[in-house]
């Protein structure tokens, strides 16, 4: 039997003029090939299936700023990582868990991070996205301080490498919140640092940022 004598129907066979190429599907291709090269997801069928869902929607790309450089646990959770999360999500007060799930997987973070997270937290299904912000700073931060540091230069609308402001009442909201998770800080305490924070504010149209955090006379927190 020749091989034309095969079993099953014949492949079909195209010539070049054939064979018609979408316009839009270089241009595609690349940018999605740069975006997998700079995000380096840990599970690239995953975090594709939400690159290009998220551009049927027209919602944020799941994409990194920068290449990150590979880290001793590859999973791990970064403040580049919680920042690419925040460009997805940061426009929304309150996310569903679900959302955070797939959206969590598409950045590379390890989901047991992600558990631990939402279990510390405390929500039902619908979660506040500032808090989660704040707290997923916290976890990878030595303390309230650092972690406040890190909101804020995520969070803020200033350019990248910037004074990274925010509106003292987000910042208040967020830190008071984040503070009820740590023992070791008294409410004195975040009463003092607040008052203090309120009169720099006052000077910088409602904004504070990681220098008046920093500044020798902001107490100590």
């Amino acid at each position: 039997m020749t091989e034309s004598q095969g079993f099953g129907p014949p492949e079909q066979q195209y010539c070049p003029e054939q064979i018609v190429i979408p316009p839009d599907l270089p241009l595609l291709l690349k940018n999605y090939t740069k975006a997998a090269i700079r995000t380096q997801p840990s599970d690239l069928v995953a975090w594709s299936a939400s690159y290009f869902q998220a551009m049927r929607k027209g919602e944020t790309l799941p994409v990194r700023h920068r290449l990150e450089l590979p880290t001793v646990e590859k999973e791990a959770l970064t403040e580049r990582k919680l920042a690419s999360l925040h460009r997805q999500l940061g426009d929304q007060k309150v996310v569903s868990v679900d959302t955070i799930r797939d959206r969590w997987q598409s950045v590379g973070a390890g989901m047991s991070i992600l558990d631990a997270n939402l279990r510390t937290g405390g929500w039902p299904d619908e979660i506040n996205w500032l808090q989660f912000l704040v707290l997923g700073c916290g976890s990878i931060t030595s303390g309230l301080k650092e972690a406040m540091k890190m909101f804020c230069r995520i969070h803020s609308d200033d350019d990248l490498g910037g004074a990274a402001r925010v509106p003292f009442a987000v910042f208040t909201e967020v830190f008071n919140w984040l503070a009820a998770q740590d023992s070791k800080i008294g409410k004195k305490t975040q009463d003092d640092v607040l008052n203090y924070l309120s009169g720099q504010a006052s000077q910088a149209a409602g904004m504070i940022g990681p220098r008046n955090i920093e500044h020798q006379d902001c107490p100590r927190f």
